[in-house]
């Protein structure tokens, strides 16, 4: 067995496939346990292998999406090809060869998780081809993610002509060879591994050429009536096995989009699978179903709260209304920001056309969104090996910051995810330099007239009574055009250089992100995300952090 690569210490062996063998391992610099993937096939035998390898492992690193495994890393070294992804032991068939069948809410939730992932990576030109359970794991939250992206080829129309796949979950394109394989063949995919997760099996088994013949021919058999699957659930999961692709649902989208809008009414709140804190081997949780409002959509997501600072932000609160909504609502909101891309755009319905249920789509015309760019940030040479002078950064103590012209102002689009719940993405700049924000959540967000949100960079004279003991990397302000509802719970995600963080030796631990809050500046809980690709191919490290209402905000490095 290998023992290293790079510095990366190979733990233990925990899976093999046809097409590579993976291993626990111990990333020895940040000391954490990670999945390093090695590529079966030795760099050596095959000249093109190698440039293959590392274009189609950097489009998979640029994936980053809730329900898609991070990659970390990827590399080749003594002639093995790795990629270096975030370590899940648990798996849907883990959990089916345990557990069995799994109920129809938890099934539709995973199948909604991975419809999510497909459409993001169908959106940035990527095919599976390999939909399975084995290839989708599940986080210790309950969460599905979606893995082995890395080994998947991208095209720019989004299609192959190999065939690729394991026979019990190939397309019946892919069982003929055509060059007509897309994203419909994921779905198909997909829709044999939500008839297993709902029937305990797959659809059809047997020897290759009987499982070839079966997926060209045969109609997948019906679920047994003792099984109780609703006959709306079922019909979902026989159009994603329609033999012609044309018949299937046409994105990934429309499948979770339509799933959402089965489970809108008033479905049962199911037991959700989790991991015990003593194993990680699954196993059904005890806690009997919340009452559900039946205007809201009610899939199942445990979400294990651990304790962390919030606690102490609650306690710094001033406003006595700011705390009670974080103490009551609280877990409320958390599993809204972890879950954030769960959340449908705006309320789903759905209308019968003929015998057919189809979604249809209540959201509000999107608001205008207007962000205020400025000279804030030091800025990184866009070419490689060059970083931002180190006394350019200490600078930031007392930052010398211009208003931004009116020619900087942009308008974007702020989108309804939620009832009280919108999100606003905005997208990279020519140059970035050292950071980036990429996204702001608002959630309990009763807009009122507000129809826009400006993000505006701070000038050192306008920034009082930062801590001592930070490094301030960039001072900025959020506001809605009529005020703040001091019951929004708001989420900010970051980019920093990635390039710039490993110049100066700056671990991510030490990343910090504050709120203003009256005259204090209150330190909030910062996670670490992964990696984010910026322009130029520049790679960055993606935060999240979170507050009460909008504020003044810092990001910075303690000391």
């Amino acid at each position: 067995m290998l023992e290293r690569i790079d510095r990366y210490d190979l733990k233990e062996r925990v899976g093999v496939g046809g097409q590579a063998t993976v291993y626990l391992a111990e990333d020895t610099v940040l000391e954490r346990q990670v999945a390093v993937k090695v590529m079966n096939q030795i760099v050596s035998e095959e000249e093109a292998f190698a440039e293959r390898f590392m274009t189609e492992a950097r489009l998979a690193a640029n994936l980053i999406h809730r329900n898609i495994a991070t990659v970390y890393d990827f590399k080749i070294e003594n002639n093995y090809a790795c990629i270096v992804m975030e370590y899940l032991p648990n798996s849907v068939d883990k959990i089916l060869h345990k557990n069995g069948a799994l109920s129809p809410p938890r099934a539709s939730q995973i199948a909604i998780h991975t419809a999510e992932a497909l459409e993001h990576a169908h959106t940035n030109g990527f095919v599976h081809r390999d939909i399975k359970p084995h290839n989708i794991l599940i986080s210790p939250e309950g969460m599905a993610k979606v893995t082995d992206f890395g080994i998947a080829r991208a095209s720019d129309l989004i299609s192959t002509t190999d065939t690729v796949g394991t026979p019990i979950y190939m397309s019946p394109e892919q069982c003929r060879r055509e060059n007509s394989s897309d994203i419909r063949s994921d779905i198909y995919s997909l829709g044999v591994t939500f008839y297993e997760m709902l029937n305990g099996h797959p659809p059809f088994q047997g020897s290759y050429q009987e499982l070839i013949e079966s997926h060209l021919n045969q109609q997948p058999p019906p679920f047994e009536s003792s099984l109780n699957i609703p006959k709306s659930l079922e019909s979902i999961v026989m159009k994603c096995l329609a033999k012609d692709p044309v018949y299937r649902y046409q994105t990934a989208h429309e499948l979770s989009t339509t799933l959402r809008a089965l489970f809108g009414g008033t479905t049962p709140q199911d037991t959700p699978i989790t991991t015990s804190p003593q194993s990680t081997t699954p196993e059904m949780a005890t806690t009997p179903p919340p009452t559900q409002n039946s205007n809201q959509f009610s899939l199942p997501v445990e979400v294990i709260l651990k304790p962390s600072k919030w606690s102490r932000v609650v306690a710094a609160m001033s406003l006595a209304a700011a705390v009670i909504f974080l103490i009551v609502n609280s877990e409320k909101v958390l599993n809204q920001f972890r879950n954030l891309d769960e959340l449908v755009p705006g309320k789903s319905e759905s209308v019968f056309e003929g015998d057919k249920q189809v979604p249809v789509d209540r959201s509000p015309e999107p608001a205008p969104v207007v962000i205020t760019q400025s000279s804030i940030q030091p800025r990184v040479s866009g070419s490689a090996g060059k970083t931002a002078p180190k006394e350019n950064v200490e600078a930031l103590k007392e930052p010398d910051i211009e208003n931004a012209d009116i020619s900087d102002l942009q308008d974007f689009s702020l989108v309804k995810i939620d009832e009280l719940a919108y999100l606003v993405e905005f997208p990279w700049p020519s140059d970035p330099g050292l950071s980036h924000i990429s996204k702001v959540s608002l959630f309990e967000a009763n807009l009122g007239q507000s129809d826009s949100i400006t993000l505006t960079d701070l000038k050192g004279d306008e920034i009082e009574n930062v801590p001592d003991d930070v490094l301030v990397l960039r001072s900025l302000e959020l506001n809605l055009k009529f005020g703040v509802d001091e019951n929004i719970f708001t989420v900010i995600a970051f980019d920093l250089n990635k390039e710039w963080l490993e110049s100066e030796s700056i671990d991510l631990d030490r990343i910090v992100f504050f709120s203003k809050d009256g005259e204090k500046w209150l330190d909030t809980e910062t996670f670490h995300k992964g990696m984010s690709m910026g322009p130029s191919n520049q790679y960055y490290e993606r935060f999240e952090s979170g507050s009460a209402g909008l504020s003044s905000y810092l990001i910075a490095i303690s000391d």
